[in-house]
């Protein structure tokens, strides 16, 4: 997968029944619906050096019927839209644990039907916990306060 970082305005991650959206404005992310912390710059670097360079090792079906089977059906799997500038989604794709191969996952890119092995396990770098993402922020205080 190769998007390149400066389109992308919005990130949303779906797992189960937990999600997380987080959003560009100029230089800055936040994550939607909370104002109480700031996106970790490593988080972010994290997702993009990770994530947006996705390497796939071969196909391991092409059968819909399969999914469960990989972790990658939509109520088993972790689900990663990326939105542009325009409101277009640019990528979507569902990630799979695998069981046999912790150093690896699968993944289903848009509405293709095919299953690939990555090259690695993506799957840290796509939590929906907002603590994942974000730290408290930090306050400065006047020096003769200290």
């Amino acid at each position: 997968m190769k998007i390149q970082q400066d389109i992308i305005k919005k990130i949303l991650i779906h797992s189960s029944d937990e999600a997380i959206e987080l959003v560009r404005t100029d230089t800055l992310w936040s994550i939607t619906g909370n104002d109480t912390l700031v996106v970790r710059k490593q988080s972010i670097d994290n997702f993009f050096n990770n994530v947006l360079n996705i390497e796939v090792e071969q196909i391991m079906t092409q059968k819909k019927e399969k999914w469960s089977a990989y972790n990658i059906d939509d109520s088993t799997g972790t689900h990663l839209a990326i939105i542009d500038w325009n409101d277009n989604t640019v990528g979507y794709f569902v990630f799979g644990r695998s069981i046999k191969d912790y150093a690896r996952c699968y993944a289903r890119v848009n509405d293709k039907e095919e299953v690939y092995l990555l090259n690695q396990n993506f799957m840290y770098f796509l939590q929906t916990s907002p603590q994942y993402w974000g730290e408290v922020k930090k306050e400065n205080l006047p020096e003769k306060d200290l």
